[in-house]
């Protein structure tokens, strides 16, 4: 075990230019460097479980290879296909705020009025940003458990009840954990 945490360490040293280049390299607003660069750092040790030095390629090479590619997966995964307007960017930034804040005061889901009222703007407005995110989502392949509902506006939800947290969850695998820990 030592042995392993030790070989980590010399590969980090040794390598770690290669995850802060790829990390600068796929750096785009509303992904931070942290985040890349861990991401990248999981390349590089999936690098060091799979190279075969037979194949007489380099190592830095490889890694830097599996480190895009890596990257690449990643970005994808957290980037929209289609670029939304800005208008719309900013709107869904303060509709999610303003969902999140309000789905842990009310201890409930918000209602298209109460996010309109928060918002300062229209029920159209607010509609057509739920619309919006509906149609950049993908549709799960998985059946939801009772303790899971779909919320109207997005991924997988969980609201915990007053006696727990106030808070709402919106992301699936946040839920997933919460459930894991009651």
């Amino acid at each position: 075990m030592e042995s392993e945490a030790a070989d980590r360490e010399g590969l980090f040293a040794n390598y770690r230019h290669l995850c802060r280049r790829g990390a600068r390299k796929f750096l785009r607003h509303g992904l931070e460097r942290a985040d890349l660069e861990q991401v990248a750092a999981i390349g590089l040790i999936k690098a060091r479980d799979r190279y075969n030095e037979r194949l007489g390629i380099p190592f830095a090479a490889y890694a830097w290879r599996m480190i895009l590619s890596e990257l690449g997966h990643h970005v994808r995964a957290h980037e929209h296909l289609v670029r939304p307007p800005r208008k719309l960017q900013a709107l869904e930034r303060r509709y999610w705020a303003e969902w999140e804040r309000l789905c842990s005061t009310l201890e409930r889901e918000p209602a298209d009025a109460e996010l309109a009222a928060a918002m300062e703007t229209t029920r159209q407005i607010v509609g057509e940003i739920r619309r919006f995110r509906l149609r950049l989502q993908g549709r799960a392949l998985t059946i939801r458990s009772s303790s899971t509902r779909r919320h109207p506006h997005g991924p997988l939800l969980l609201c915990s009840t007053p006696k727990n947290s106030s808070a709402c969850v919106r992301d699936s695998r946040r839920s997933r954990r919460s459930n894991a820990g009651s």
